[in-house]
């Protein structure tokens, strides 16, 4: 009988050491899991893009040269009045473990900015419509970058997207027809007509 109150008197202790037992191990299991985002945290970037973002979700794609490296996090409205129109801060999350440098995609950034790395949006897919963040390098374009930003995180300057780069061209290509006067085209034209018909009716094309 003596035995048998002692087993009893035991079991809420077991059941306690059963269940601390258990929590520990959830817990041990969640840091296990959450051990990346622990020593790893996501590396994030603003750009300023200053064309229409047809397209571009949060949680939307980033890639360099082709390669997902992380998503959009956020997407932002501002203004800027140096060129008096409004921009949007998009904020970049990269995934350190995307890259394969020893020194971390947030530490050869700036040096890849100086040599052309540039963001751009882009629609790999006209069917679905979704638009992405393409960082590529562009050398030859400078790139824009808001002057007196608000977002405490590095920034990566954008240039046009390929719609909005071909906007441009026409309305360049517009603008400069306009310029030319058009008193100017009328006149030449008629001079021209004049010199055809004076032509056509000489006496010596009609005799030869």
């Amino acid at each position: 009988q003596g035995g048998g109150r002692l087993s009893e008197t035991r079991k809420p202790f077991l059941i306690g050491s059963f269940l601390l037992g258990g929590v520990f191990l959830l817990v041990a299991g969640a840091l296990l899991l959450s051990r990346e985002s622990w020593f790893s945290k996501p590396q994030e970037y603003v750009v300023y893009f200053t064309g229409a973002l047809d397209g571009l979700d949060v949680g939307a794609d980033v890639t360099y040269r082709g390669v997902k490296i992380g998503s959009v996090r956020e997407i932002r409205l501002s203004s800027d009045r140096q060129i008096k129109d409004v921009v949007m801060p998009v904020i970049l999350q990269v995934d350190p473990h995307k890259t394969t440098s020893q020194r971390g995609f947030d530490q050869v950034v700036e040096q890849l900015v100086e040599r052309g790395l540039r963001a751009q949006l882009q629609t790999p897919s006209l069917l679905t419509g979704k638009a992405i963040v393409a960082l590529d390098m562009f050398p030859d374009q400078a790139g824009y970058v808001f002057s007196t930003s608000d977002v405490d995180l590095p920034s990566i300057p954008s240039v046009p997207s390929r719609i909005d780069q071909a906007a441009n061209v026409l309305q360049e290509l517009a603008s400069s027809l306009r310029e030319v006067p058009l008193r100017e085209l009328i006149d030449s034209a008629n001079r021209t007509l004049q010199a055809i018909e004076k032509l056509s009716n000489s006496e010596d094309l009609h005799q030869g």
